[in-house]
């Protein structure tokens, strides 16, 4: 029974494990793409291949580079009409400000710019990574 048990625990990360596989085929280290978590909410980089016995998986987000800073990928596609996204902004004591998708000018303008992002999270450290090199300590250096 439990050689039973364990098969169907394994079968949860069926999809994520064909995804791994599809990654191993075209990257030397595909565990350098994923990472894992036990509670989902803190996320760690893969060390090794996974032995799937976390609870979860996930493939690392996508990310850009700005100022040297890796930041989030921002979206690239129009969200659902009252979608809630977030821009960064450096004037802004948060440092990001939160939006509903109306697909009017500014919303476009913003998604054209690489600007939108779907997590708060996300939009500050884009926003921190737009003001990294502008901070009175890094002009004097």
């Amino acid at each position: 029974m439990k050689q039973q048990q364990s098969e169907q625990e394994s079968c949860q990360h069926a999809d994520l494990m064909i995804e791994y596989g599809k990654d191993g085929l075209t990257h030397p280290r595909p565990w350098e793409l994923w990472e894992v978590s036990n509670n989902g909410d803190y996320w760690v980089k893969l060390e090794k291949n996974p032995n799937w016995e976390a609870n979860y998986y996930r493939r690392k987000p996508r990310t850009i580079t700005v100022n040297g800073i890796e930041v989030p990928k921002p979206m690239r596609i129009k969200p659902k009409k009252g979608a809630v996204y977030f821009i960064p902004h450096q004037y802004e004591e948060e440092l990001y400000m939160e939006f509903d998708w109306d697909d009017d000018r500014n919303d476009n303008l913003w998604l054209e710019r690489g600007l939108c992002h779907a997590t708060a999270e996300a939009a500050i450290a884009h926003a921190k990574a737009m003001i990294a090199n502008n901070s009175p300590a890094t002009k004097n250096a």
